[in-house]
């Protein structure tokens, strides 16, 4: 079953690299995409489809501005 969260941060900041971090406890991976925004209504993605174990770092090549990810 698909789920997502969604983290507003205090105000626009320019991110340049992100960790998106699983349940370590097994074997599972988990596949997942990231979206942000400055307004919470406008999305772009900023990770595109990626399958992992654990943990992932993503370094942006330009550092996006947001202030919503889901």
């Amino acid at each position: 079953m698909p789920a997502w969260i969604q983290l507003e941060l205090a105000e626009i900041e320019t991110i340049a690299s992100m960790d998106i971090h699983f349940f370590d406890s097994d074997a599972r991976t988990y596949t997942y995409y990231v979206e942000g925004s400055t307004d919470g209504s406008v999305w772009t993605e900023i990770v595109g489809s990626s399958t992992v174990h654990c943990l992932a770092t993503h370094v942006f090549a330009s550092p996006v501005d947001l202030r919503y990810v889901r």
